[in-house]
């Protein structure tokens, strides 16, 4: 009885506006646009991976390199795990190079890095059909 109590209280409509409106008010304001209790808990998970040294960017070798630096490989594990957890989370691969790049092969690195990228998350067992990659 306390349980369906409980979980009825965390399901409501009332409660998930209490919980947004106090994200919002410590200044997390990603939180400010959640309807539901699960959409917090998801950029609650993107917020801790997105904690890590290299925030949310995934750095290869300069000079055209495309293998992932194996200091931010944390961040591919972590969107794998997120992929399990949301199985309806869809990935949008944005891959670009510096601006140093001659504009003659920026597009063909990038296209190269993002393909990398997508590899690298169907090893981890992410489906190749959730991902997307722009490159430019």
């Amino acid at each position: 009885m306390t349980q369906r109590r409980l979980h009825a209280l965390i399901s409501s409509v009332q409660f998930v506006a209490c919980v947004v409106a106090e994200l919002c008010s410590q200044g997390v304001s990603w939180a400010c646009s959640c309807k539901t209790l699960k959409e917090v808990s998801f950029g609650m998970a993107v917020e801790q991976i997105c904690a890590k040294p290299s925030k949310n960017h995934l750095y290869f070798p300069y000079g055209g390199g495309t293998q992932v630096r194996h200091v931010t490989k944390p961040l591919l594990d972590g969107a794998a795990l997120l992929a399990r957890r949301y199985p309806y989370m869809q990935f949008c691969i944005d891959s670009h190079v510096g601006a140093a790049c001659p504009s003659r092969m920026a597009t063909a690195i990038s296209q190269r890095r993002g393909v990398v990228v997508m590899q690298e998350l169907v090893v981890r067992g992410v489906a190749e059909d959730r991902i997307t990659i722009t490159a430019w």
